[in-house]
């Protein structure tokens, strides 16, 4: 019984419309890495630029791409006819935008890996090596995509596509489960009942470990494998996500390391509230409940004390606490 699959107009119309809801939220979301990264990180301020501007511009060839198809093509049957065809002008923009936001976020989802791994320099080679081979393969694909006539002919040529997502999924698979394993190496497994920080990490390692962009990789790669036309549909979905994935990382570890910059307590932390002029005694004042600060707010000695309240209190109760895996490091 054959699969049951959806037309190529179909893919092509609900795919970019869920794209352009991604893609709304892509760009509040690199005004935020922006605000957050300032001039502490040049490079990956530029990378996040770079990377926006492409899933922008996919964001514009899609909609002109439906257009084309729906719009200004007078009967139904010659909008069939222009999606089954791969190679035309608009549909290779949008393959080679959507390859190369690929190839962003996983270099991304790569630099990640070697904070993690301390820098090591294997890590490193082993990265780039993979990174150098992806390129090579993605242009070769694409240029074999533009010598299709059909969208038979496309999916012979699709060896080479393979290869650019095994490679992909490689990377990712990669980053994915070191950072599932320092997350719980460092948080889940000192945790010997479920608490409020354990929780915590559980949902931060989802958002920083790109799992859903792995599995968006993996899903892309077996619908076309498989010579469905849905791998239309998911493909600029994936496009926008290569975006959204990493950039949410990137915001997630600058508000960190700004945290820890700003003494701040971080998420899964007992939090205490601070010293007050004449309050009570309670959680966050040091000494008896009748002592009365005679320090001002703010000032050095009371942010010591408060300090060596909350180191005392976390050493005392022994809760574990949830401990970012990737810090940024400022990159000259």
């Amino acid at each position: 019984m054959p699969m049951h699959d959806v037309s190529m107009n179909g893919a092509a119309l609900v795919g970019s419309w869920v794209a352009a809801v991604i893609y709304g939220l892509n760009v509040p979301l690199y005004i935020l890495c922006i605000r957050i990264l300032g001039k502490t990180n040049r490079i990956l301020t530029m990378v996040t630029s770079m990377h926006i501007i492409l899933a922008t511009a996919h964001s514009f060839v899609t909609l002109a791409y439906l257009v084309r198809g729906f719009l200004q093509l007078p009967t139904r049957a010659e909008s069939d006819v222009y999606y089954a065809v791969q190679s035309t002008s608009l549909h290779l923009g949008q393959f080679w935008l959507y390859f190369f936001l690929i190839m962003v976020g996983d270099g991304i989802m790569a630099w990640r890996c070697y904070v993690v791994s301390k820098r090591s320099n294997f890590v490193a080679a082993f990265f780039v090596l993979l990174l150098v081979v992806y390129f090579a393969c993605d242009v070769t694909n694409l240029v074999k995509i533009a010598q299709t006539q059909s969208e038979e002919q496309f999916f012979e040529a699709f060896a080479w596509m393979t290869a650019v997502f095994t490679l992909s999924l490689g990377i990712q698979f990669a980053a994915t489960f070191l950072i599932i394993w320092k997350i719980w190496a460092n948080t889940l497994r000192r945790s010997a009942a479920p608490t409020h920080s354990s929780n915590l990490a559980i949902i931060w390692m989802l958002v920083e470990s790109g799992i859903v962009l792995t599995g968006a990789s993996a899903s892309v790669l077996i619908m076309f494998r498989m010579k469905l036309n849905a791998g239309a549909l998911v493909a600029p979905i994936h496009a926008q996500l290569s975006f959204f994935i990493p950039a949410s990382i990137i915001a997630r570890a600058a508000r960190l390391r700004h945290a820890a910059r700003q003494d701040q307590v971080l998420p899964g932390s007992i939090r205490f509230a601070p010293f007050r002029h004449g309050g009570s005694g309670g959680s966050g004042t040091h000494g008896s409940s009748s002592q009365r600060s005679s320090k001002p707010l703010g000032s050095d000695e009371t942010h010591k004390s408060t300090a060596f309240t909350i180191s005392e209190a976390r050493t005392a109760q022994r809760v574990p606490e949830y401990e970012p895996v990737t810090t940024l490091k400022a990159v000259h």
